[in-house]
C-alpha cells in the first residue's frame, strides 16, 4: 500500500517484486484508487537484465473516479525476473 497527496507533489513510489523465476508464465493483477484532479501515473513495469532497464507493461494516467478499480492478468514477460 502507498498514499499520494498533494502534499508531496513530484514523488515517486517503487514496489520491487522478488526475483521471478524466468521459466514460467507469469501475470500480475492489483487493485489501484486513483482519484484527484492532480492524479498522476501508474505503471507496471519488468526487467530481464536483474533490474538495469525496465519495458512498460500496463500504464493508467490521471483520475480513475472516486472508485477502486482493478488491473487484471497482466501478462509478464516469460524471460522477466523482476516487476
Amino acid at each position: 500500500f502507498t498514499e499520494a497527496n498533494s502534499n508531496n507533489p513530484g514523488v515517486l513510489f517503487y514496489l520491487t517484486s522478488p526475483e521471478l523465476p524466468s521459466d514460467a508464465e507469469k501475470y500480475i493483477t492489483f487493485s489501484y484508487h486513483m482519484y484527484g484532479k492532480k492524479m498522476g501515473k501508474l505503471k507496471v513495469q519488468a526487467s530481464t537484465d536483474g533490474g538495469s532497464s525496465w519495458e512498460d507493461l500496463w500504464s493508467l494516467d490521471g483520475n480513475q473516479g472516486d472508485s477502486w478499480g482493478t488491473a487484471s492478468s497482466i501478462a509478464v514477460t516469460t524471460s522477466a525476473n523482476y516487476v
